[in-house]
């Protein structure tokens, strides 16, 4: 799964937070951290008042700070980010209902998470023309065609989106690796992973 940009950089910044607050009093990163905490108090500009700009609710004082704590506040960002992903995002139809396999535990759902596909499958390029399948941001007529482009703008009923090596069914991605036999250097080339990355260029 993809976390957002900004829930990124705020988990980023609080675990860096917690690295700050575990330094001993004489380090220099540290006595810089307390001195941007004063600024902040004071109303001034520095570390402290853009991590607390970019932080939901207030941060605790610092001298109340743990690394623990940090660590707390980057998980509860985290679930953050996840509840709000359920409800924003919406995957492709392959993903639906999609339940992740994990080791000596049972498959779940889980909206955010490394895919075991991104481990198992060593070709970067035929792990970007997976993923791509999966997420629908494919140049399959399915997808394709379901917006206004130069060469159709008009809406294509689903079931007009054929194959365009010549079969009268729907130009799926199902369709296109298992059972399209309408380009032979395709055919030949065979599935998964050479076929994939063609289809990935048309």
């Amino acid at each position: 799964g993809v976390v957002p940009i900004r829930y990124r950089q705020l988990m980023l910044a609080l675990r860096y937070l917690g690295y700050l607050v575990g330094l001993t009093p004489g380090h220099y990163a540290r006595a810089a951290l307390e001195d941007s905490f004063q600024s902040f108090l004071s109303g001034g500009q520095g570390y402290w008042t853009d991590l607390q700009l970019e932080y939901p609710v207030p941060l605790p004082p610092l001298d109340s700070l743990s690394p623990a704590m940090c660590s707390d506040l980057r998980k509860a960002v985290y679930q953050c980010e996840a509840s709000t992903a359920k409800l924003t995002i919406q995957p492709g139809y392959l993903l639906h209902g999609r339940r992740e396999p994990f080791k000596d535990e049972s498959p779940k759902k889980v909206t955010a998470v490394l895919r075991h596909y991104l481990d198992v499958v060593v070709n970067a390029s035929h792990r970007r023309s997976i993923t791509r399948l999966l997420l629908s941001q494919h140049p399959l007529a399915i997808e394709r065609m379901r917006y206004k482009q130069r060469y159709h703008r008009v809406l294509v009923p689903r079931d007009e989106r054929v194959c365009r090596f010549g079969w009268r069914v729907v130009e799926s991605v199902e369709h296109a690796l298992l059972f399209c036999r309408g380009e032979v250097e395709l055919v030949e080339w065979g599935w998964p992973t050479p076929c994939l990355n063609k289809l990935m260029l048309f």
